[in-house]
């Protein structure tokens, strides 16, 4: 992931455990929108990177999961992120 991205899967731990507020995670939101800004429709992989992490924040406000979830696994591949490594991290915080 990109620099700008890193700290979404913290922010948003924090947020499932209950040490985080739904405050800070829509300022994460923000703040990664603001990395991207004027270039968040374009095609660059550390666009696409950061269009995934912000999709990581989402499920905690909108009724959409499943719309999220097909963002989300648009923009990984499109990003070039590998799949094993989706796999992998899914199999170690579920174990499916």
């Amino acid at each position: 992931m990109t620099e700008a991205a890193k700290s979404v899967a913290v922010v948003a731990n924090r947020y499932i455990t209950g040490a985080a507020t739904a405050e800070e995670v829509i300022a994460e939101r923000v703040r990664l929108w603001r990395a991207i800004e004027g270039r968040d429709q374009s095609d660059e992989p550390d666009v696409l990177k950061i269009r995934t992490a912000i999709c990581v924040l989402h499920p905690m406000d909108i009724g959409a999961p499943a719309e999220t979830l097909e963002y989300f696994f648009e923009f990984w591949r499109r990003g070039g992120l590998a799949q094993a490594e989706l796999k992998a991290a899914v199999h170690n915080k579920y174990g499916v």
